[in-house]
């Protein structure tokens, strides 16, 4: 199991405890929801091009969206 099925397959308000005790760093929430709109783009067009839109949405650099992705798959 990936990190990305693991933790969207933990019940909401375990991952909510666990992110207040500090067990889960808070940007994962952030890098779930990225990580939901690049699959998401994935859909209509190549990753190249999904992980370019997820950088412009988010504003931020190509290589972030790159390591989220890279964290969310191992």
């Amino acid at each position: 199991m990936v990190n990305y099925e693991f933790l969207k397959s933990l019940d909401q308000e375990i991952f909510l405890q666990m992110v207040r005790r500090g067990i889960i760093p808070v940007h994962i929430m952030d890098w779930i929801t990225v990580y939901d709109f690049y699959l998401n783009e994935l859909k209509s067009k190549t990753k190249v091009q999904s992980l370019l839109s997820s950088a412009e949405y988010f504003n931020c650099s190509d290589k972030t969206i790159y390591n989220i992705i890279n964290f969310m798959k191992k």
